[in-house]
């Protein structure tokens, strides 16, 4: 009977983490779908931006934030959002990446086909001491974006991020490096969990590194473990948690697939530092889902409330929707033009380009036609910020 409630648990546990999982997909497409429909409607234009929720964006946002204007621009909910995935980080361990990062539940997805394609070699073919050395990547990747993103230099990144790809390719606008680094990730969580996760996503390194003071973490009780390692096998990410009294590693996404693989009812829990073990009920997952959610949401839902988040389509004293930063190598020269209360023939205009040129193009189309090769992302960018400082 202890056995049957036990599996009943764990499937329960489970179902919680996977229902917010699929619904952070969803609101992400929601979110692209309402960028593709120009974010009309009042309900639209509270969603914040795709990159709100990716890995590379979050970590952007921190380096606009180094760099001194995280909240210049109140039309952006990057920063906000880095608040709330840091508060989480701080209080409850890097939740986001096990709980509500779309591109870690995609790759999660793929990697249980992976299980049955494979059972007995999945995520086993990198040696432990290989995996923990490609795990330091992350930090090198980090230090690239925060020296990019301080260099204003942000184009380089969306053209390869994974995460843009998975998403806009269902509305035609995936970039082709952004597509072969997806398909990299995905083909590799076919052998090895969330490979992405555990080896090159900088968020995930800043999220590691602030859950090494979270009061919350998976703490294990010496006495009656019987060494059995069922957690560590159980771990996705390849951390031993059969070893030590409190699991300290970066790379620890607080899944709890740890906790749900001990079959020993107090032996390992996810508890504070107070001294409060929750092992295994279904309660503390819905619990923990819950507090995520909230400590995520929380700061850009407050920032649009009380006015310091206005997001892009709701009008501005001076007309304008966008700020250059915000404009996209997707977006059309049409939707670019009305962001800045422009026709498209002033657009085309300020881009010495030809006044009947099909308006619908979007940004990344336009080198393909041999007249316009010079015309990339970054000199429209270019071009707008000249004409908007000379206003």
């Amino acid at each position: 009977m202890r056995r049957s409630i036990s599996r009943f648990s764990d499937l329960r546990s489970g179902t919680v983490r996977g229902v917010v999982q699929t619904g952070m997909v969803v609101f992400a497409l929601s979110m692209v779908a309402a960028t593709y429909a120009e974010r009309s409607g009042a309900f639209l234009r509270w969603l914040p931006y795709l990159n709100g929720l990716c890995p590379i964006g979050l970590t952007e946002s921190l380096g606009r934030v180094i760099r001194g204007d995280g909240f210049a621009d109140p039309s952006r909910t990057n920063t906000w959002l880095l608040i709330g995935a840091a508060a989480s980080a701080l209080l409850l361990g890097a939740v986001f990446c096990g709980w509500l990062c779309p591109l870690g539940a995609v790759q999660e997805w793929v990697g249980r086909l992976g299980k049955r394609l494979f059972p007995k070699r999945f995520n086993r073919l990198v040696p432990p001491r290989i995996d923990r050395v490609l795990s330091w990547v992350r930090y090198a990747v980090l230090a690239i974006v925060l020296l990019v993103t301080i260099g204003s230099v942000a184009t380089v990144l969306s053209a390869v991020n994974p995460s843009r790809a998975l998403f806009h390719v269902w509305f035609g606008g995936a970039l082709p490096g952004g597509l072969a680094v997806l398909a990299v990730v995905l083909i590799g969580s076919l052998f090895v969990a969330r490979p992405w996760c555990r080896w090159v996503c900088p968020f995930g390194a800043v999220q590691g590194t602030l859950s090494l003071i979270s009061p919350w973490s998976i703490r294990r009780t010496s006495a009656g473990c019987p060494g059995c390692k069922r957690c560590s096998r159980a771990c996705p990410m390849g951390i031993d948690v059969h070893t030590p009294t409190v699991v300290r590693d970066t790379r620890c996404t607080r899944c709890m697939q740890c906790v749900d693989a001990c079959r020993v009812d107090g032996i390992l829990a996810y508890s504070s530092r107070s001294g409060q073990r929750v092992s295994r009920p279904v309660g503390v997952y819905a619990a923990t889902a819950a507090a995520a959610l909230v400590l995520f949401f929380s700061p850009v839902v407050i920032a649009r409330a009380t006015g310091a988040y206005t997001p892009a389509g709701t009008p501005s004293p001076a007309g304008a929707v966008l700020a250059v930063e915000d404009i996209t190598p997707t977006m059309s020269l049409d939707a670019v033009a009305e962001g800045f209360a422009l026709t498209t023939e002033q657009l085309l205009g300020l881009l010495d380009m030809a006044a009947d040129f099909d308006g619908t193009t979007r940004i990344f189309d336009i080198e393909d036609d041999e007249r316009y090769e010079h015309i990339t992302i970054a000199y429209v960018r270019s071009a707008l910020a000249e004409a908007t400082a000379a206003e």
